[in-house]
């Protein structure tokens, strides 16, 4: 059973070649582009606090107030 989750998380990893591989045609492959979007998420907290950065800017309100 151990064997068989193994090779299943590697066909899963997000290696260099199938990254570019899935970003190069990313309209047809955005479900493999969010799977290992969510893989960094959960290994990587670098690239977590990056995605909620990016996420977060959008919520800044940028009008001038005077007080």
């Amino acid at each position: 059973m151990e064997i068989i989750l193994a090779k299943i998380l590697l066909l899963l990893l997000p290696l260099k070649e199938k990254v570019t591989k899935a970003l190069s045609d990313y309209k047809h492959n955005s479900e493999l582009l969010q799977a290992y979007s969510e893989f960094m998420e959960a290994f990587d907290m670098i690239y977590k606090r990056l995605i909620k950065y990016y996420t977060g800017m959008l919520s800044f309100d940028l009008d001038i107030s005077c007080t």
